[in-house]
Formats: C-alpha cells, sequence, structure tokens
C-alpha cells in the first residue's frame, strides 16, 4: 500500500460515519493487543485548547529527558504532521504500513462495503494460530 492509498483509505472509512464514545477504537486495540497499555501516556481531553496544551505538555516532558509521541487532529497542512514522536513527524512510509497492517483487522471488526475490500487484488493475511 502507498501512502496516497493509506490516505485514501482512511479518508474513505469517514463516509461510514463517527460514533461517539470509545467503544470501537476499544475493541480496535484490544484486537491489536492493547499497545497503549505498555507505556505511560496523557490525554488530552476538552472543547478547546486541546491541540495547545497536548503541544506544551510534549514540549516539556521532551525537555525533561522522555522519549513524547504526540497526535494531534486535524493537521494543517499533511496528514503526517498528526503523529510526532519526539518533535519529528511520521514518515509517510509508516503511515501507508501501519496502515496496511490494521485495514484488515478493521474489516474483521467493523465491517462495510469499504473496510470489506481493502484494496483491489490485496489478499487478507492469514490468521496467525492460538
Amino acid at each position: 500500500m502507498t501512502y496516497s492509498q493509506a490516505i485514501s483509505y482512511l479518508y474513505e472509512l469517514q463516509r461510514y460515519g463517527m460514533k461517539l464514545g470509545l467503544e470501537n477504537i476499544q475493541r480496535l486495540l484490544g484486537a491489536v493487543g492493547d499497545p497503549h497499555r505498555r507505556f505511560p501516556s496523557i490525554l488530552v481531553g476538552g472543547t478547546n485548547g486541546k491541540g495547545s496544551t497536548a503541544a506544551f505538555l510534549a514540549s516539556i516532558l521532551k525537555a525533561a529527558g522522555y522519549r513524547v509521541g504526540l497526535y494531534t487532529s486535524p493537521h494543517l497542512l499533511e496528514f503526517t504532521e498528526r503523529i510526532q514522536v519526539d518533535g519529528r513527524v511520521v514518515a509517510e512510509a509508516d503511515v501507508a504500513d501501519l496502515t496496511d497492517e490494521l485495514r484488515h483487522v478493521i474489516a474483521d471488526l467493523f465491517p462495510t462495503p469499504r473496510t470489506l475490500c481493502p484494496a483491489p487484488g490485496t489478499p487478507k493475511p492469514p490468521t496467525p494460530p492460538l
């Protein structure tokens, strides 16, 4: 999957709507082993100022010597701006690779016409034995 295909896939998912609450993201995270539980994190919530507050926290923690990941949305110019590690935006290749890896999990958990056909001619990887 290319970066352009990954971005098209991600934006296409928006056609099927957004559901409020945490149930869907909890299902997705559970299906991939709850990676968010492997490191300390801070969730910034609220109506206004989340991006600024998150950026301030990231800057303070980085200055204190921590390795810092930051996700903000929406982006200003490029999708890759949303995801940063230690102030560096994620590479387009990483967005493409992760999207390609997760789209099959998404298709299994949330079947829609779009997720059931992740990309023309791309086979679903075999399910690992339990």
